[in-house]
């Protein structure tokens, strides 16, 4: 074994999935490869230390010679912070979840920007990519490496080349259901089966199994879920060979490349994090005041994907529904923070179709028609405009001052984009941590005021100090 990454389990009890060192050298041999790396480039360093896109981000660039480049600071606050930063930094490489490249990509046509000249190959991967954004980016003429994988077959498994756009090219070579997740690694073998492990033809939607020299030992200490998911493979070379069952839909094109499809079952992927929606519902239905519980992903706005949850009222003698806000406050104290829902809608009683089961199409949108509490308009010029830009961003126009930014429909890219218009707006370094304790635009403008008012006293200050100094 080499290392442990933990992911999000059914059941709320985490999975850590064993990770070998022969399946972390043929990743990073294969990586090396496909990114073509050399003792020239600076690959920028930008996830967590417990997510396995570290190791994408480190041992390929280190087994190349290469430097890895570790900030000192979030540069995910703005596209124009990362746009900054690699320039300055000479950054050649760099990997971005689907969701922060969708927000960056945004930011580099509204300001008209071009890409640092430095910058060779962007890798991206984790969700579906937004044909509009793809357009964009192929016209900046930098490559874009789509990458696909599960920390259970070492971070990635395939990866697709997206070249830049030539001037008279109009052939798209990556039309279809998405951008292609291509083909596979070097050593990594890719079924695509029927529920009774047959092939399924070209062109014909199939379950994704995975398996090679990627291939990790299983989950930790875990092994009836080991037996679930990493099952015997009927095709392999060798007896015992195992694949593992992704729950992800795919086909493969007439050339061998693959396009994903969805999820099999309730888990889905979400700003670059796996979610499984029946640990999001378990954490709602705990509390006292709920019967019932439901988490799906929306997408009410195209690429503005938010986790909701749909709670149905225990029945009370008083007949009161428990808060929204009260609920996402009592699934934050359970539930990772990628895992809080952005809203919480109260029912009376969940939908149900004929047959009994949840009908998630029925499933009202959040947020539309949520009373603002209180309903107290702004105030002072700053809380309009504060307020006129949330608007904007949520795609509404009842912002009130005590309004919750996420409980209207905010998630955290919506609240970095709002913090770095306010940046630009009010010349003031304002905190992202300190909206997400207080997402209102009075909080808001007070945050700003207390960083005016210190600026001011600074400047004061300076003045002071230059005066004693002449004297």
């Amino acid at each position: 074994m080499a290392c442990v990454f933990y992911t999000s389990g059914s059941t709320g009890t985490p999975k850590g999935v064993a990770v070998t060192h022969g399946a972390l050298a043929n990743y990073t041999r294969a990586m090396v490869e496909r990114l073509r790396l050399t003792s020239d480039d600076r690959f920028l360093q930008l996830a967590s230390i417990g997510f396995d896109v570290l190791l994408e981000e480190v041992f390929p660039a280190l087994a190349a010679g290469a430097t890895v480049v570790m900030p000192d600071r979030p540069l995910l606050a703005s596209g124009a912070d990362l746009t900054q930063y690699v320039e300055s930094h000479g950054i050649t490489c760099l990997e971005l979840t689907t969701a922060y490249w969708h927000t960056w990509v945004e930011d580099l046509t509204a300001r008209r920007r071009g890409l640092p000249p430095c910058l060779r190959l962007v890798a991206m991967g984790g969700e579906r990519v937004l044909a509009d954004r793809l357009a964009a980016w192929r016209n900046l003429g930098v490559p874009l490496l789509h990458v696909y994988g599960l920390t259970e077959v070492t971070c990635t498994s395939t990866v697709h080349l997206v070249e830049g756009r030539d001037p008279g090219d109009t052939e798209d070579t990556d039309a279809g259901p998405g951008l292609p997740i291509g083909t596979p690694l070097d050593n990594t073998r890719v079924y695509l089966l029927d529920r009774h492990l047959r092939p399924v033809p070209v062109g014909v939607p199939g379950e994704l199994y995975l398996g090679g020299a990627g291939l990790a030992r299983g989950y930790l200490r875990q092994p009836a879920r080991t037996a679930a998911r990493f099952v015997p493979d009927p095709f392999g070379p060798a007896p015992g060979a195992r694949i593992y069952r992704t729950g992800d839909l795919a086909r493969h094109r007439p050339d061998g490349t693959l396009d994903f499809l969805g999820r099999v079952d309730n888990q889905v992927k979400l700003r670059g994090f796996r979610i499984e929606l029946g640990e999001v519902e378990a954490a709602l239905a705990e509390h006292p005041g709920v019967s019932a519980a439901v988490a799906v992903v929306r997408e009410d706005r195209p690429g503005d994907k938010r986790l909701v949850g749909y709670a149905a009222r225990a029945p009370h003698a008083d007949g009161d529904r428990p808060a929204p806000d009260a609920l996402r406050s009592f699934v934050r104290d359970r539930l990772p923070a990628y895992m809080v829902p952005s809203a919480v809608v109260v029912l009376d009683a969940l939908p149900l179709t004929a047959n009994g089961k949840v009908d998630r199409a029925a499933l009202p949108a959040p947020g539309r028609d949520a009373p603002a509490s209180p309903a107290q308009p702004p105030r002072t010029p700053m809380e309009s405009r504060l307020a006129a830009l949330c608007a904007e961003l949520l795609d509404r126009d009842d912002i009130a001052v005590h309004d919750d930014f996420f409980a209207l429909g905010g998630h955290s890219l919506l609240a970095t984009q709002l913090v770095t218009r306010v940046r630009t707006e009010f010349a003031v370094d304002v905190s992202l941590r300190g909206f997400f304790e207080a997402p209102t635009v009075a909080a808001l403008a007070e945050q700003i005021l207390a960083l005016q008012a210190a600026a001011l006293d600074e400047a004061e200050l300076d003045s002071l100090l230059a005066e004693l100094t002449d004297d």
